[in-house]
């Protein structure tokens, strides 16, 4: 039966980011998760992943939201001390010094092994790991790790190598009919709905590899985030019972760890 990996990013971002993906996973379908280290909701993200040993847990490597984790940065901030946005890495004009994005992806890593957690895999807060050369720094991390990568869209690598182990398709469940769902009335539904039709096109793919981001909605996520109210839309879907039962009828659900296990690393 095909792999079904079911991961809520931004974990550790604010308390109410953290309900919402426990919820998702208590009440619903998640199975895994990655984590912020940077991030304010940090430590409150570890207390929920300690009483939900179930939960695969993953690392969100950042480096366009918050503030490192690691000092002394001079490429990779703003005048305050904060990441440079998304924009500044959409500037093809623009760089930083590579050794300064190992070193703090390597102590947000260092960070969450510290914290009692055992990663199960990695990906990247914005994709930020397939921009420019961060593709090569996440290989030298994984190795060093012996930690799987989440093969984005579109990836100008491959990761599908016998040295770094992956998922085969990422699915956004807002890449298509985004504004249809958002104008329904019962907007879960529907998103559960269109993540029923999407599965169906996966086609001989074994690792499938959903990117939720199941959320309530508190201060910070609102007024920092562009990514808001669809949030708590995907905690409604990721519960319903007919997704639920379209799932489990199709796929086996599982974390990046079990499919290491079973690839018996």
């Amino acid at each position: 039966m095909r792999k079904l990996i079911n991961n809520a990013d931004d974990f550790g971002y604010s308390h109410a980011i953290n309900y919402g993906i426990i919820d998702s996973y208590l009440d619903g379908i998640l199975t895994s998760t990655t984590l912020m280290p940077g991030m304010p909701g940090f430590q409150h993200a570890v207390a929920l992943a300690k009483q939900n040993p179930g939960l695969g847990i993953g690392i969100h490597l950042t480096l366009t939201c918050g503030k490192p984790v690691m000092e002394g940065h001079q490429t990779l901030v703003d005048e305050k001390g904060y990441f440079k946005k998304l924009s500044f890495y959409n500037d093809e004009t623009t760089s930083v010094d590579e050794e300064e994005v190992y070193k703090e992806w390597k102590t947000q890593i260092e960070k969450v092994y510290a914290n009692g957690i055992v990663p199960t895999h990695l990906d990247s807060h914005h994709h930020i790991h397939t921009f420019k050369n961060n593709p090569d720094i996440v290989k030298r991390l994984s190795k060093e790790y012996g930690l799987p990568v989440r093969n984005s869209f579109g990836d100008p690598f491959v990761l599908k190598q016998d040295d770094i182990k992956c998922n085969d398709v990422l699915i956004d469940p807002w890449s298509t009919n985004k504004e249809e769902i958002l104008n329904c009335k019962e907007q879960g539904i529907a998103l559960a709905k269109e993540m029923c039709c999407l599965l169906e096109q996966v086609g001989d793919a074994r690792v499938i590899e959903v990117m939720w981001h199941p959320a309530y909605l508190d201060y910070k996520i609102v007024t920092e985030s562009s990514f808001a109210y669809p949030r708590i839309i995907e905690c409604e879907a990721i519960k319903n019972n007919e997704l639920t039962k379209y799932v489990k009828e199709r796929f086996e659900l599982c974390t990046y760890q079990d499919i290491e296990k079973e690839r018996g690393k």
